[in-house]
């Protein structure tokens, strides 16, 4: 995800649109068995860092309104968590949880716990719609506590 100062960010104060809230939700259906337990609550601007040089998985697609997804960032409210185990998080708190979890790795191993699902976090970037909305083009970052078992 880019590197953004804030300065041209709109921090949005509508909310969600069902359409855009039923796009994310799908996505938090497809990583249910990733057992996340933390949701950002602030979206982040969609940004094409890290997209393949001419973006051909874009080929075709034109997106509507794009200076929006670019630079604006939504706070999800509580309906994105419903029917889910899932906690909305601020940024600051994601990278408190990230150094927690390598604090608690030992402990984890030994109590035979999931290799530090409690510190999974996922991030969303706005939301880019085509023209006819057929195509939803978003970024996701997936940030998990991963430890390595040396066996003898």
């Amino acid at each position: 995800m880019g590197n953004r100062t804030g300065a041209n960010l709109n921090h949005s104060r509508p909310a969600l649109t069902e359409e855009q809230l039923s796009v994310y939700r799908g996505l938090l259906d497809k990583f249910s068995a990733l057992h996340i337990k933390n949701l950002s609550k602030i979206t982040v601007p969609l940004d094409f860092n890290g997209f393949p040089e001419g973006r051909p998985c874009l080929t075709g697609i034109e997106l509507e309104s794009p200076s929006e997804s670019l630079n604006t960032a939504h706070v999800f409210g509580p309906e994105i968590t419903k029917g889910r185990e899932l906690n909305l998080v601020d940024p600051l708190e994601q990278t408190k949880l990230l150094k927690q979890a390598s604090g608690n790795q030992a402990k984890e191993y030994q109590n035979g716990q999931k290799n530090g699902s409690e510190s999974n976090f996922l991030l969303f970037s706005e939301i880019g719609f085509d023209a006819k909305h057929q195509f939803a083009v978003l970024k996701y970052l997936l940030g998990c506590y991963r430890a390595s078992v040396e066996f003898e």
